[in-house]
């Protein structure tokens, strides 16, 4: 499962990268969505060294060390989501008003 999220968490980065690149440099907004970016993509390379620990391990039984590295991706996980939650409902970020 682990390894199907890091596909998908991948897919996400691509579209969140076209979205990055549709703000302004130098802005607040653009500053908003980079940390969204920064702690996102900290989360998807703490699941991918975790992923990998296992792989190289006991994948039923992990290592201390991947196990604290998965703790480490769901809490920037956490913090990323939140900010992408402001990024849409504050800056209404990808949100299409009126027609």
């Amino acid at each position: 499962l682990l390894g199907l999220g890091l596909l998908g968490g991948l897919a996400a980065a691509g579209t969140g990268l076209l979205d990055w690149t549709a703000t302004i440099p130098g802005t607040p907004r653009r500053a908003r969505v980079t940390r969204h970016l920064v702690v996102q993509a900290a989360a998807l390379a703490c699941f991918g060294v975790s992923f990998v620990l296992r792989l190289v391990g006991d994948p039923i039984r992990p290592s201390d060390l991947a196990l604290v590295v998965a703790v480490a991706g769901t809490a920037l996980l956490l913090v990323g989501n939140h900010l992408g939650g402001l990024l849409v409902y504050r800056d209404a970020m990808g949100v299409r008003i009126g027609r």
